[in-house]
Order: C-alpha cells, then sequence, then structure tokens
C-alpha cells in the first residue's frame, strides 16, 4: 500500500478510536452547546489547531447531549483536513457556527483532493446538519466542505470559501443521488482572482445529489459557479460573477468562466430545473442537458471589450425539451460590432430547433445580437429568385431583417457580364433576392445576416 493509503487509514483510525471517547468531552450536562475554547491548547491564531479542530468535531458528533460546537468567532488554523466520523445523526441537529478556518501552508497533500471539512468517510446518514456562519480560508491551498453521500436537510448558510483549490463546496460522488434537501443560502464563494486563467480557477459549487435550493450567495471568479448533474433544483436570487480571463492553454486567448452547467451523469439527469431571478454577469450558461427547464426573470450581462463571439447560453444537448425561457433582460453594454454576442447558441452537437418544445416570450434585449452567418444560396428554379434559408442557423426567438443583411456577393460570375440586385425581402429566416437584368451573370450568392431579438 502506498504511504497515501497508509496516511488515509491512519487519518481514520485515529478520528474513530481516541478522540470519540465520550471521557474526553467536556460534562457540561446541563448544556447542548459546545465552545472551541475548551478545546484549543493555546489561544494564537496562528497555530496549527488542527487535532484540536478535530477532537471537537467527534465529541459533537459522539455525544448525543450536544448540537452545536461554537467557535466563538475565533481564527483556527489547520494543517490537515477535519475529518467527520463514520457516525449517524439521525433525530437531534448538529450544527458547526461562528468561526474562521484558516488552511495553512503545510496543508496535507495532496491538496486538490482534501477538504477543510470532510464528510468522505461518512457512510451512514446524516439527517439535520448545519454550518452557519462560518469563513474558510483556503487562499489556493485546499477546498471547502465534502458532503456526505448521504443526507437529508443539510444547510450551509452564510458560510464563506475563499480561493479554494478545486472546490468550494462537492458532492461524495460515491453517493450519487443519495443526498436530499441542501440548501445553500447567503453565503459566497471566490473561485480565484481577476487575473487567473479561468480554467486555473476553482469550481464554485458541485452537486450530484437532487433537491437542492441555492438561494442569494455570491459565487465570483470561478470556473464553475454551479455545476449539476441531478434534477430538482431552485437556483434563485444568485449574484454569479466570472469576468474574463487568459485561456490557460494560450495566455493570447481570452475567456469566459461558466455561470451555470448541466451535465447527465448517467444514469443522472439534471432535470426539472428552475433558475430565476439570478445575476448572471460576464459567465456563459452551458446546457448540456435540457429537459422541463426554466430560465425566467434572469438579468445576463456581458461587458468586456474583447467579449466577440460570447454566448450567454449553449445548448449541446442533441435531444432537449421542454424549454421555457422568459422574462429575462439581457445586455451587452460595451458593444463595439453589430456582431458580437449570441443570447443563445445551438451548437452543432444539439439537434435542430424544435418550437414545440420552446416557450420564448417577453424577454428584452439591450445590443445583443447573434453572429453573422453566410449561407450559399442558388437560383429558385424557373426564377431569377434566390433563398437563402436562415431557419437552423439562428435560434428561437431571433430574426433576419432587411437591415440585417450585411452582404450579398455573386460567385462564379461570367466574364465582362454585370449583376444587380432588384429587390431583397426578409421573411422570418428566409432572406429573398430578386435579381435583375435578365441574365444575371452569376452561378450562385452568398448572403451574410445576422439576426435580432424582438
Amino acid at each position: 500500500m502506498n504511504n497515501l493509503g497508509l496516511k488515509l487509514i491512519t487519518i481514520i483510525f485515529l478520528c474513530l478510536c481516541s478522540p470519540l471517547s465520550i471521557a474526553a468531552c467536556p460534562d457540561n450536562s446541563d448544556k447542548t452547546g459546545l465552545s472551541i475554547s475548551y478545546f484549543l491548547s493555546v489561544p494564537d491564531p496562528w497555530t496549527d489547531q488542527a487535532s484540536n479542530l478535530q477532537e471537537a468535531v467527534n465529541c459533537l458528533i459522539a455525544d448525543a447531549r450536544y448540537t452545536e460546537l461554537d467557535l466563538e468567532g475565533r481564527q483556527i488554523s489547520i494543517s490537515d483536513s477535519i475529518i467527520f466520523p463514520n457516525t449517524e445523526i439521525s433525530l437531534s441537529p448538529k450544527k458547526i457556527v461562528n468561526g474562521r478556518i484558516n488552511l495553512t501552508t503545510s496543508f496535507a497533500s495532496p491538496q486538490q483532493f482534501k477538504y477543510a471539512f470532510s464528510f468522505g468517510s461518512v457512510n451512514q446518514q446524516i439527517n439535520n446538519f448545519e454550518f452557519r456562519n462560518v469563513s474558510i480560508r483556503a487562499q489556493g491551498i485546499g477546498n471547502g466542505i465534502l458532503l456526505p453521500k448521504y443526507y437529508v436537510n443539510f444547510v450551509i448558510d452564510n458560510v464563506t470559501v475563499d480561493k479554494p483549490k478545486t472546490f468550494g463546496i462537492r458532492s461524495n460522488f460515491d453517493g450519487q443521488g443519495k443526498g436530499h434537501e441542501l440548501r445553500i443560502l447567503n453565503s459566497k464563494i471566490v473561485g480565484g482572482k481577476f487575473t487567473d486563467p479561468i480554467n486555473n480557477r476553482a469550481t464554485c459549487i458541485s452537486l450530484s445529489n437532487p433537491d437542492a435550493k441555492f438561494q442569494n450567495n455570491v459565487l465570483a471568479y470561478c470556473k464553475i459557479g454551479i455545476e449539476l448533474s441531478n434534477g430538482a433544483q431552485l437556483i434563485q436570487g444568485n449574484h454569479i460573477y466570472s469576468g474574463y480571463g487568459a485561456d490557460a492553454n494560450n495566455p493570447s486567448l481570452t475567456e469566459h468562466g461558466t455561470c451555470i452547467e448541466l451535465n447527465e451523469l448517467n444514469p443522472l439527469k439534471p432535470e426539472s430545473i428552475t433558475i430565476t431571478g439570478n445575476y448572471l454577469d460576464q459567465c456563459r450558461t452551458k446546457l448540456n442537458f435540457v429537459k422541463n427547464l426554466n430560465i425566467s426573470n434572469n438579468y445576463f450581462l456581458v461587458r468586456a471589450s474583447n467579449a466577440a463571439n460570447f454566448n450567454f447560453i449553449e445548448i449541446s444537448d442533441a435531444d432537449y425539451s421542454s424549454l421555457v425561457l422568459t422574462s429575462n433582460i439581457v445586455e451587452d453594454n460595451h458593444v463595439e460590432t453589430p456582431n458580437k454576442t449570441n443570447f443563445i447558441k445551438i451548437l452543432s452537437s444539439a439537434s435542430a430547433i424544435n418550437q414545440s418544445q420552446v416557450t420564448f416570450d417577453n424577454n428584452i434585449f439591450d445590443e445583443v445580437i447573434n453572429v453573422v452567418s453566410t449561407n450559399t444560396v442558388r437560383r429558385y428554379p424557373s426564377s431569377n429568385q434566390y433563398h437563402a434559408y436562415f431557419d437552423q442557423e439562428f435560434p428561437f426567438g431571433c430574426k433576419v431583417r432587411n437591415h440585417t443583411v450585411l452582404s450579398i456577393t455573386p460567385k462564379n460570375l461570367e466574364a465582362n457580364t454585370t449583376w444587380d440586385i432588384g429587390h431583397v425581402e426578409t421573411s422570418k429566416n428566409i432572406v429573398r433576392i430578386d435579381v435583375g437584368g435578365g441574365h444575371h451573370g452569376a452561378e450562385y450568392f452568398e448572403v451574410s445576416a445576422y439576426c435580432e431579438y424582438d
């Protein structure tokens, strides 16, 4: 067995044995709360207190008398993960409140897989557990919270995770779909710095369990703000902010992060999801799975001058259905060219647009137009009329108009011939071109256009 395996077994063994002795816990028979000061060896906030905090957590979990561990507003430095013992929490709620956790520079390796608080070794049901008013200063050294495999009613309220290594809050993927009723509320996760390449930032929240609510949070500078692979989720009232950063693989390019990403993780499917009332700020929403998805009353914004060909929403699901897009405000407030931002981009991996499966209504657009598409068109039979069909190039709710036809270029002109455009008209997303003067002298035309939203 390698050293990592031995170390992990040692940590779990210590956690499950001597620290769980009820005799080591304070005899506060008349109280339900524990105070961290009872366990600290020294009051210095910069001295490693991982073993002391571990003992306090073990007492909280193992002793039925205690329902709360109060960190008393202290800063507590730790050099290793706090591993929750493999003990069921079934009746009385338990919570950790009011403190700041500082990960030291000697935090145990491998840092990308280590969390300040980890339920990774718990194979029991965790009911009614809470973190409230807790700040985790990760500083790129480790991660925030690894959730239990099995839980019901798990609350993270007013929690800050500052610059995690890989994840702010993450599911334990050994228990896919086994946790229910997670609430992440009023919290802040900062996934990196504005100057960090997007790929070097952390994913703020990654969840593979259903029945979660993400409300009134700030998720800043994330590679991905919220990543979901299961259903029945509510994303409401959050400010998810990315900005843009260098592409880690090509520093000369810039890239935007992702606000929300839905992924199918077989057999899990992120269906029946509501995204409403959010401020989605300079980041994309990637829909790799779409079924019973409601996106409404959000404010989408991009303002960076280098946001060329930016897609607010990208759909790549080959079999998407039941998509509602209503009452959103979409704004590009740094427009320099008329063909810069897409509200919706149907990627090549997606199926053709099925209007019957989409509700698109009451959205407001400010300087948002879909990028230029070019269509090669040949002469309509028995006439000098040419048709350019843009139905598949542009998504629902976006229309080609006469003034959005940028160019009509004849190809394979015969020698010493002239051509002239008699009339150009658009109907839906079809551009009709009437060529006058009898012999038009061109084998075909290329029509370039962009579309606008009502």
